[in-house]
């Protein structure tokens, strides 16, 4: 089971993507499986609750295309504010009727069950706050729990980058800052959004098109004490990233538009996740990945996320005269 971040690499992804990573239990038990992320910035949040399973008589690759092995029937799943002394019952929806496709893989992708968290602004969850995720499945059977911090908004430092990049050179490098909020955040994605328009055939009508770069992944805030978080980013990599990405096609021309940075800030449990994960992926791993879990009476993931963004970055003259003429998008056909 996955979330729309394994990159952050699974932040990044979001909790409901898709489901395709469980190990399918060897006895049978009433084990909740719980995937949240939440967002304090955002108005709708939503969290993935199945369960495990195992049946002796029938494979478990089939069980797992039935919803009804994977999903409850009967489950209250609540939020706990408990500086304000309130628990919010989530609504379930199905996540295709709210814009969410599972990606095809193990799992029965219809319906995509969900459990969906909508605030009002006035009542908006706020950074730093602690919250408690509740699942419970009848009186008699103790919920499943979890506690996590939400994240703090945080900024990108000033001139870091300028509102126009310079990369004039393919070696030069370009900053990249922020200031992380509380202790935490602790793990980080930096993604440049290139946008750009694109006109085939001969036509003069242009499309407006964009690529994700990512330029970090799971990167870690070693020093929790550090004031200021920095990665640099050579213009080589830009320039060599667009002509991985875009064909070199005499049919095809291009304008350039200009560049969105996002970075997206992960909670600790989300660090704890990734470095588990890690630990036993190399050639010299154990065949048995150790499972981490942060959920109380079931197993899954329940943490916090924030983004930041700034928007309609520039590339100056000599940076778009790189990408016009230079060796490695010289064949690409930016136009002036």
């Amino acid at each position: 089971m996955t979330i729309r971040f394994i990159a952050l690499g699974c932040l990044l992804l979001s909790v409901w993507s898709c489901s395709n990573e469980l190990d399918l239990t060897t006895e049978w038990q009433d084990i909740p499986i719980v995937y949240g992320i939440i967002a304090a910035e955002s108005t709708t949040n939503y969290v993935r609750v199945e369960k495990a399973f195992l049946d002796p008589e029938t494979n478990a690759l089939q069980l797992a295309q039935i919803p009804d092995s994977i999903y409850y029937q009967e489950v209250v799943v609540q939020i706990e504010r408990p500086e304000r002394n309130e628990r919010i019952t989530l609504e379930r929806v199905d996540g295709k009727e709210e814009g969410i496709i599972r990606e095809a893989g193990i799992f029965a992708t219809d319906p995509n069950t969900l459990y969906k968290l909508e605030l009002p602004r006035a009542e908006q969850l706020e950074g730093g706050e602690e919250i408690n995720i509740i699942v419970s499945r009848g009186d008699e059977i103790t919920p499943a729990t979890a506690t996590t911090t939400l994240l703090e908004p945080f900024t990108i430092v000033g001139g870091q980058p300028a509102d126009l990049i310079n990369w004039s050179e393919y070696d030069r490098t370009v900053r990249v800052s922020w200031r992380p909020e509380g202790e935490a955040a602790s793990v980080f994605d930096v993604n440049f959004i290139i946008n750009y328009e694109e006109a085939t055939g001969g036509s003069s009508e242009f499309a407006s098109k964009s690529l994700e770069w990512k330029i970090a992944e799971n990167l870690a805030r070693e020093d929790m004490d550090a004031q200021r978080l920095t990665i640099e980013v050579l213009g080589r990599e830009f320039y060599a990233f667009l002509a991985s990405e875009l064909e070199a096609d005499a049919t095809i021309q291009r304008r350039f538009t200009d560049i969105d940075l996002e970075i997206i800030a992960g909670g600790t449990e989300l660090l704890d996740y990734i470095n588990i994960r890690q630990v036993n992926t190399g050639i010299t791993s154990a065949q048995e990945i150790p499972t981490f879990t942060n959920i109380e009476g079931g197993l899954g993931l329940f943490t916090s996320r924030t983004t930041v963004s700034k928007l309609g970055l520039g590339i100056t003259g000599p940076a778009r005269d790189s990408l016009i003429e230079g060796s490695l998008t010289r064949d690409l056909n930016f136009l002036d």
